[in-house]
């Protein structure tokens, strides 16, 4: 079988080999992975920004897009359902969510101090209920918001701006019927530690951060993964070093928040993984930023970005496990990658996969606990300058100057 490289370099704690059985996707057991084009000339003459499939096997999707005349639409491919949102709000500042329920979409405006939120049905006419529309929530101040999903039950996930390590939190609210949220949960994002566990019992160390820090919420793990719902959040600090050389430190730490349902009648609780940190002479942002799981560990992929030239940066992306039952909550470095290699993480049902792009050539790989599968892989030929983005339930939007396309990752058995 021919081997396609994709400039992974194994870190030291990673066995190699997969098992001959590697399980890909939707408990099937696949030789390798194929990359279909379920859709060559996604809804021609509208420029695509963001595609949310309906269902698994179905062949509806629904999209926000841009149609002739400049308006931002909701629309479904391939019968043309649609509801304008050109008046709502700009697509920075709308997401498309695939629901964790099979035929459920839902759509999130997120501004710094308003937010509203849709839920979009399967009927043929893709009903769409809305929510009130929220004001400083969940609290006055500037957040970021995301949905992620509880037992299959919408929550939006808020973040806020800026804050004191010692004291931060994130806020939880879960949606009610008439999509209006209930009062918010407020979680200790400054414990770092598992609760009940003192920072002096290492592996827990003290926290790294302290004083002003400025937050960013990166990502969050897609609707009806397996395993519940976990995020990403970026912690920026900077402070000056010590005389003589009296000059900026800056200090980027990126921690990983699982959140675990106790049951319906129990509030949720919060457990944080700390990424390894680093520390820079100059300002940076985390890119790229993704999180996807399985049903034995959650997985990140991260790096930095410069903000001005005078930053020293690392010249990899990082690769990160942690098993869930891994009581210590560590993430160890799986791999790293060339930053041109523009590296992303991919769910594919109950699995996940490394995603590069070299060139015009798309490969994807399955990761499991022993690595990076190199030996199993899937390619896609892109047009110059194509993007790749999720769509959900093992689907992708691959867009480019000539159109858009859906392509969906599944088994190949031959």
């Amino acid at each position: 079988m021919r081997r396609v490289l994709l400039a992974v370099v194994a870190a030291a704690s990673c066995v190699s080999g997969p098992d001959p059985d590697l399980e890909i996707d939707l408990g099937r057991i696949c030789a390798r992975i194929a990359l279909e084009v379920r859709d060559p000339a996604l809804l021609p003459g509208w420029q695509v920004h963001a595609l949310a499939i309906e269902r698994s096997e179905g062949a509806r999707a629904w999209a926000l897009a841009t149609d002739g005349e400049g308006r931002l639409q909701l629309v479904a491919s391939p019968d043309g359902a649609a509801h304008d949102f050109s008046e709502i709000g700009t697509i920075a500042e709308l997401q498309l969510v695939p629901g964790a329920i099979e035929g459920e979409t839902w759509v999130l405006l997120d501004r710094p101090n308003e937010a509203q939120v849709w839920r979009v049905s399967d009927s043929e006419d893709g009903d769409l209920v809305a929510g009130p529309r929220l004001v400083d929530f969940p609290a006055a101040g500037n957040w970021t918001r995301r949905l992620v999903f509880l037992d299959q039950v919408a929550h939006v996930l808020a973040v806020p701006y800026s804050g004191d390590a010692s004291t931060v939190e994130v806020m939880l609210s879960r949606l009610d019927d008439t999509l209006a949220p209930e009062p918010a949960l407020g979680l200790p994002l400054w414990q770092a530690c598992p609760e009940g566990q003192i920072d002096e019992m290492l592996p827990c160390q003290p926290p790294l951060l302290s004083g002003p820090i400025e937050l960013e919420l990166l990502g969050t793990t897609e609707g009806g993964s397996v395993g519940g719902a976990a995020a990403l959040i970026g912690m920026y600090s900077s402070k000056m070093s010590d005389p003589p050389a009296t000059t900026a430190v800056y200090t980027t730490l990126v921690a990983n928040v699982e959140l675990r349902s106790l049951g319906p009648d129990q509030p949720p609780t919060m457990l944080r993984r700390d990424l390894p940190y680093w520390t820079t002479t100059g300002p940076v942002v985390v890119s790229p930023a993704f999180i996807a799981t399985d049903r034995d560990a959650l997985y990140w992929l991260a790096g930095l970005v410069p903000l001005t030239d005078d930053a020293t940066l690392p010249e990899q992306d990082f690769l990160y496990r942690a098993g869930r039952d891994d009581a210590t909550g560590q993430a160890r470095i799986m791999a790293t990658a060339r930053k041109e290699l523009s590296s992303h993480l991919l769910q594919i049902g109950g699995r996940v996969a490394l995603g590069q792009i070299q060139g015009q050539a798309w490969t994807i790989a399955p990761i499991d606990e022993k690595g990076v599968d190199v030996d199993r892989t899937g390619a896609l030929t892109l047009d110059p300058g194509a993007q790749v983005s999720l769509a959900g339930r093992g689907q992708f939007l691959v867009r480019a100057d000539g159109g858009s396309r859906r392509v969906a990752a599944a088994c190949d058995h031959e």
